[in-house]
């Protein structure tokens, strides 16, 4: 298996769909269920990474910055099959990279996700995180 790195917004939205439903993720993501809302969310990113086995979407990230002070993190997700391999934390450098000497923020959606981003070096803030619906 030999594992390829893109930067590029142009995913066919079936294959992320394919990619969050693997790890039961589109489930609890109701604005996500739909094709043209994953390609919309993409689209708007302005950083956007994937890893393939072939022609198969294994991981991807994206992220929103301002290029000198803050980014945000969005979405990493790693293929069940494909879990424990590294993909993950190549994906998080590489997306870090972009940017070294800003202050990067994850969403972080569920423990799993938390643990994953503890081991990679990442502290959890005392920020206050709000939502609107």
């Amino acid at each position: 298996m030999k594992i390829t790195y893109k930067s590029s917004k142009k995913i066919n939205p079936r294959q992320i769909l394919d990619l969050y439903k693997s790890i039961n993720w589109i489930k609890n993501s109701e604005r996500l269920k739909t094709g043209r809302s994953i390609a919309s969310a993409y689209q708007n990113s302005q950083i956007v990474l994937s890893a393939w086995d072939g022609k198969k979407l294994i991981g991807v990230i994206r992220a929103l910055t301002d290029k000198k002070v803050n980014g945000v993190i969005f979405g990493l997700s790693i293929h069940k099959d494909y879990q424990k391999q590294g993909i993950g934390k190549k994906l998080l450098d590489n997306c870090m990279a972009k940017y070294p000497k800003i202050r990067w923020y994850v969403w972080a959606g569920n423990s799993k996700a938390e643990g994953f981003y503890r081991k990679s070096k990442l502290k959890p803030t005392k920020q206050i995180l709000f939502e609107r619906k």
